[in-house]
């Protein structure tokens, strides 16, 4: 699943063993299945999102549903991180003060 992962240009991956609300955990748990969540970017409106984007999910999905080698080679090792700790919003008081520019895993 890693390779195939990275090789849609997966660039971090998140290990987490808590349980969460997410349907790849209640796969994971529930039956066993190899599972994960993808973040594939910023939220936006539906139908908003710049579909370039997402040539890669999208030409791995087709590969793994046929059953289609992965024709391109992983060049490097994908950082690992695993979660310490959460933080949980409890009220819409709660803000996270971070600049709309900061990137993911800094």
């Amino acid at each position: 699943m890693i390779v195939w992962l990275q090789s849609v240009g997966l660039e971090a991956l998140v290990v987490n063993h808590a349980s969460v609300a997410t349907f790849s955990y209640f796969s994971s748990n529930e039956f066993g299945a190899s599972s994960c969540t993808l973040e594939l970017g910023k939220t936006r409106l539906f139908g908003h999102h710049d579909l370039q984007q997402f040539t890669g999910i999208q030409q791995g999905l087709v590969n793994l549903i046929f059953n289609q080698v992965i024709e391109s080679e992983i060049h490097s090792e994908l950082p690992v991180y695993k979660v310490a700790g959460v933080i949980t919003k409890w009220s819409e008081k709660f803000k996270l003060n971070l600049s709309d520019n900061v990137e993911n895993f800094t």
